[in-house]
């Protein structure tokens, strides 16, 4: 994995310069692709930055994950080759992470042979795609019954499972409409309702 060192920081926003390889065999300097995930460890925990910009002379700036008080210049830093990623699947059904994977819910970590996907990732191709709008069950009961979710428009039920629309209401003044979407249970109901709502309320 290539290293680099921290140049500055100002607050979330760290700026990393890595050392050139002028001998690559591609005659540039190898530096992590934008959105690539950085690892620094600082203490007892790992911050993960996220590329999000090239600045030349071997420096990249990125957006820290973690609060970053303490880290401080010339620490080293770790391309981990790849873009942030978070469980998916059966496995994070009624579960809680953050945005880099871990645990947020006082439950034990994923195990390391859960599947992961990364975090940023390609829209779904025509094929794959469906105009039948489904609710997406996460299992917590509190999202499932005030704030419902829409599945996003996969035709594949695993693979929705691994990115979801939130269900907005447009009008939050009259709380009897929220209520009476949280008792839909069938997705054709939800469908109808959501409709119906939007009509009213443009």
């Amino acid at each position: 994995m290539t290293k680099g060192t921290i140049t500055q920081i100002i607050g979330p926003v760290v700026d990393v310069r890595f050392p050139a390889q002028g001998g690559s065999a591609s005659g540039r300097d190898e530096l992590p692709a934008i959105q690539n995930a950085l690892h620094v460890k600082h203490g007892d925990r790992v911050i993960t930055l996220e590329v999000a910009q090239h600045l030349g002379l071997n420096r990249v700036r990125c957006i820290a994950m973690q609060d970053t008080a303490g880290l401080a210049r010339d620490t080293e830093v770790r391309d981990t080759g790849a873009p942030i990623s978070v469980p998916v699947g059966e496995a994070s059904l009624g579960r809680m992470f953050n945005v880099v994977g871990d645990a947020i819910d006082g439950k034990e970590e994923a195990a390391p042979d859960v599947r992961r996907l990364p975090i940023h990732r390609k829209p779904p191709s025509f094929v794959r795609q469906s105009t039948k709008a489904e609710v997406f069950e996460t299992g917590i009961k509190a999202v499932d019954l005030l704030a419902p979710f829409i599945k996003a428009a996969k035709s594949d039920s695993s693979v929705a499972r691994e990115s979801v629309r939130p269900f907005s209401f447009r009008s939050s003044s009259t709380m009897s409409q929220v209520n009476t979407a949280a008792t839909l249970s069938s997705p054709a109901s939800a469908n109808a309702y959501a409709k119906a709502t939007t009509s009213t309320t443009k």
